[in-house]
């Protein structure tokens, strides 16, 4: 029994991995929220935020679209906490893994390949 439990004290005290590191001015999560919201009002991220994102955070925070960021910027922490952890998803927002960038990376490629085509004119018949 004494076992068990030092083996549930010890996965308890193992820090959970995250893409968001801890910092000074407030945990990783807290940065990515203020980086949202700087890109969302215009402004620029303070340099020490961006520098203390990995850089797969940096690049999925840079592809979401506005209403993602915007929804990241301002959702409760432990609901943004569980989507970067890859557990329960925020609705209408990517993932923040490789995979998941990779994927909509290729997506926004397709929609501008298809967005290109359809512009160009057409040869009536």
């Amino acid at each position: 029994m004494q076992d068990l439990e030092a083996a549930m004290v010890d996965d308890l005290l193992k820090p959970l991995e995250s893409q968001a590191p801890p910092s000074a001015g407030g945990d990783g999560y807290d940065r990515v929220q203020r980086v949202c919201r700087d890109l969302n009002s215009g402004h620029t991220p303070a340099p020490e935020d961006l520098a203390a994102l990995t850089p797969t955070t940096r690049e999925w925070l840079t592809l979401l679209e506005p209403q993602m960021r915007l929804l990241v910027g301002n959702v409760e922490k432990e609901a943004l906490v569980a989507h970067i952890r890859g557990g329960k998803c925020l609705r209408g927002v990517i993932r923040s893994d490789a995979e998941s960038i990779a994927q909509w990376k290729h997506t926004v490629a397709l929609e501008a390949i298809e967005a290109e085509y359809d512009d160009e004119p057409k040869l009536a018949m």
